[in-house]
């Protein structure tokens, strides 16, 4: 598979640091003194951006199809089982609204990744997993191109911005195209005092024609 050039950026910030098979507790442990702070944007440089420390543990962990599967096509419909055996907690936010605690987790090696927000019981026990980054591969553009980013407010909402194709049939992220007529799709979550995701509120835009030269354009972010 084809490694871009973004996602081997990020995967040498990870691996220099502590690549150690600890547990889901003491992965967020290891990140303590490291608390990215509210709000958050998720750039489309965040990989890249992201703090030094970071800290794997087994993707078991996380008890959810959201970890277990990556999307072969641009509109989300179509999966692999996610072949990797570990996962990595490269941010944590604090303070939260509960007893819980919270933090984006890196899956994926190659040509399709995704970032996902994750809470844990302060025991390590699983509570609940969102999808709020896509990108994958694409021959035609510079960088990966991302068809979701998200950002995380001090109230513990979460907004999810995506680019979907409106072509039922399912499209590759590496494919001869060189744009595609799509929706943006708002959606909003609630992190509940339990650490949960509840929808809240959800925003179409009227569909227009997207390139992939704009999704991967790391200089301009869907809620732009």
């Amino acid at each position: 598979m084809k490694i871009r050039i973004l996602f081997l950026g990020f995967f040498l910030i990870v691996a220099t640091n502590a690549f150690t098979q600890t547990t889901f507790e003491q992965s967020f442990r290891y990140l303590s003194g490291s608390i990215t702070p509210l709000p958050y944007s998720g750039i489309k440089r965040d990989g890249r951006l992201a703090p030094k420390k970071s800290a794997h543990f087994y993707t078991e962990a996380i008890n959810s199809p959201v970890t277990s599967n990556m999307y072969t096509d641009l509109q989300l419909t179509q999966s692999i089982p996610n072949e990797y055996q570990f996962e990595s907690l490269y941010r944590r936010f604090n303070p939260t609204n509960g007893n819980y605690w919270i933090g984006g987790v890196f899956t994926g090696m190659g040509d399709i990744s995704k970032t996902v927000l994750v809470t844990i019981s302060p025991e390590g026990a699983f509570i609940d997993a969102l999808e709020v980054n896509l990108y994958g591969y694409h021959s035609g553009a510079k960088n990966n191109v991302h068809v979701m980013q998200w950002k995380l407010d001090e109230n513990m909402k979460v907004t999810t911005y995506r680019i979907k194709p409106t072509q039922t049939t399912p499209i590759p992220w590496d494919n001869q195209a060189s744009s595609f007529y799509g929706q943006r799709i708002d959606t909003e979550y609630q992190v509940t005092p339990q650490g949960q995701f509840v929808k809240l509120n959800e925003v179409k835009y009227v569909p227009k024609t997207y390139t992939y030269q704009y999704l991967a354009d790391e200089n301009s972010n869907f809620w732009d």
